[in-house]
């Protein structure tokens, strides 16, 4: 029997949104299992510095590159293309994590902001999966996972993240019919959606407001994210398409006391 992390030695992988937070633990944990990763973002400076750091964490067969681009941009997302095909020749997993958001009410939002938070969470993914499925196709056993958050599931309405959890939203839906579309391909396309995360962005304050509705008592880790996305790409989870893998602690949208849904 394999030992866990062995059937994931050399594959290709992109990350998207890699330079920090969830998106780094990402890359990490392929890394460690011996995967070539890619990771992606715009600021070339935090690229390269992250990929300093995950250096130390490549495990056999395994290497680390960055390329920076904006990846709401279709002629930048052929540009990533070109270079996955340059260097690799195919792709074997690709992890749509990048999505920004503004804290503030749904209409609040300046046109500007709505279009910066749709097209980073959920246009992005459309113009990768399109760009990027010749690679796919070439690859081994393809998985595209997708970040979404749970946001964009729980029954609950979550005021002040309406273009956000909208965006999310929609990525569920956009992984749902992607699945269902290249299932005959092989190609599996599921989404993992985080809940309450420490990715370094909560004071400590806030963070003690908010972990008293998550059930487990605590914000997740982002190494935790990680795994759930190294499950959902593993060539042994092929079985799996469509899904939405909750990594929420049990949260279902409960406010912390003296929330304020108005304001801006």
């Amino acid at each position: 029997m394999e030992r866990e992390g062995e059937s994931a030695s050399g594959r290709r992988v992109l990350v998207t949104g890699g330079a920090q937070g969830i998106g780094f633990a990402i890359a990490e944990a392929f890394l460690a299992a011996g995967c070539r990763v890619f990771i992606n973002g715009r600021d070339e400076g935090k690229l390269r510095g992250a990929v300093e750091r995950l250096s130390g964490e490549v495990g056999e067969g395994g290497e680390v590159d960055a390329i920076a681009a904006d990846v709401t941009s279709p002629e930048q997302v052929a540009g990533i293309a070109e270079e996955l095909e340059r260097r690799f020749g195919g792709l074997d997993v690709l992890v749509n994590n990048v999505g920004n958001f503004v804290f503030a009410s749904t209409l609040r939002h300046t046109p500007e902001q709505w279009r910066e938070v749709v097209d980073s969470n959920l246009t992005s993914v459309f113009l990768l999966c399109r760009a990027l499925l010749p690679l796919l196709r070439a690859g081994e056993d393809a998985r595209i996972v997708t970040v979404a958050a749970s946001y964009a599931s729980i029954p609950r309405a979550l005021p002040k993240f309406g273009p956000f959890a909208a965006a999310k939203a929609g990525l569920v839906a956009l992984t749902r019919s992607l699945a269902a579309e290249l299932a005959p391909e092989g190609i599996t396309v599921n989404a993992v959606s985080p809940g309450l995360v420490d990715t370094g962005a909560y004071d400590e304050e806030t963070m003690a407001r908010w972990r008293r509705v998550v059930p487990v008592g605590r914000f997740g880790r982002t190494e935790e994210v990680a795994r759930a996305v190294l499950f959902l790409a593993a060539p042994e989870s092929g079985y799996i398409t469509g899904a939405e893998l909750a990594v929420g602690g049990g949260w279902e949208g409960d406010l912390p006391m003296n929330f304020s849904a108005g304001g801006g």
